[in-house]
């Protein structure tokens, strides 16, 4: 029985080709199905940078003015700290 409603699926899916046309990888499609999935790989691309670019810009706009800076000055430069170098013996 689910052999035969599996070939009647397949017979089902395979009768109607028309929604085959929108297929935008076989490049068949209408024009307007090409171009929306081609912007969507674009924005789906993009979005992890934005996303990244976002959150990092906001991180260092919160370090510029948080207290932690102004209370730390050695946090600026690390190099330069006032600190003795630790002795490893």
């Amino acid at each position: 029985k689910m052999k035969v409603i599996l070939v009647f699926l397949l017979f089902l899916f395979t009768s109607f080709p028309s929604p085959l046309y929108a297929c935008p990888v076989c490049f068949v499609g209408k024009e307007g199905t090409i171009a929306a999935y081609l912007s969507t790989a674009v924005v789906l691309s993009l979005l992890p940078l934005v996303m990244v670019g976002a959150f990092s810009i906001w991180i260092y706009r919160r370090y510029r003015t948080s207290d932690y800076r102004k209370d730390h000055p050695e946090a600026e430069n690390p190099v330069y700290s006032k600190q003795q170098p630790v002795s490893m013996d």
